[in-house]
């Protein structure tokens, strides 16, 4: 067993605070390029009708682009053999 602390990143929570209005895919690729272990998504098949906090998801129809990009930044950075 590792004694290395495990981070864990939401999106969200770091895209409503800034000056900028960032993408979740934006936000989500910064934690992952400054090393994080996983990423916390939310996700709503129509987010722009989710009863709760729709304009902050991500769109399920999103979802796998975004996954396949974010696996792609993390084997970039990852150290080569």
């Amino acid at each position: 067993m590792s004694n290395r602390l495990t981070v864990n990143f939401h999106a969200w929570y770091a895209n409503i605070r800034t000056p900028r209005c960032f993408t979740i895919g934006e936000v989500a690729s910064a934690g992952v390029g400054a090393g994080v272990d996983a990423v916390f998504l939310e996700v709503h098949e129509d987010a722009d009708h989710a009863p709760s906090d729709g304009p902050n998801m991500l769109r399920l129809a999103d979802l796998g682009a975004l996954l396949r990009e974010l696996t792609r930044l993390q084997h970039a950075l990852l150290p080569q053999p």
